[in-house]
């Protein structure tokens, strides 16, 4: 049983540290830490393109919106 538990939690792990933030102002342009409103964490394939589901967070760590992205175009809410 520990090393199941082991084992999630090493996957579990590498998920989280695959994403990236990025930062964006007030219009939604990327931004630095200093400047942004926002920030995204997302995975992003070789290309630069959004994999799987999209957060976005307020500074304050308050999610902001959450879903999938088609050319950098939101998809759909959940």
């Amino acid at each position: 049983m520990k090393k199941i538990f082991f084992v999630i939690l090493i996957l579990y792990s590498f998920t989280i540290f695959s994403q990236q933030k990025i930062y964006y102002d007030n219009d939604w342009k990327v931004s630095n830490e200093e400047n942004a409103e926002y920030y995204r964490l997302v995975k992003l394939d070789n290309n630069g393109k959004p994999i799987g589901k999209v957060k976005d967070y307020y500074l304050n760590g308050v999610l902001q919106w959450e879903g999938y992205l088609n050319n950098n175009l939101l998809l759909y809410l959940l």
